[in-house]
């Protein structure tokens, strides 16, 4: 179990960081329609694997 403060520094780290700032960056005008193509496809491609996760199941006593 993690403590508030280092859960939060998990959420704030910089390999996330277009994912959490570009939306705002697009809607104040920073960010030019040439950079937002490869974002929302990147976007599109992440939450396409978590979908694709979710749904996977692993139990440990089955071998295959």
């Amino acid at each position: 179990m993690f403590t508030s403060r280092a859960e939060y520094r998990l959420h704030l780290r910089e390999d996330n960081a277009d994912l959490r700032l570009r939306d705002k960056g697009i809607r104040v005008g920073l960010v030019n329609e040439k950079d937002q193509g490869p974002f929302f496809a990147k976007k599109s491609a992440i939450e396409k694997t978590l979908s694709e996760i979710s749904t996977v199941r692993i139990y440990p006593d089955k071998r295959e």
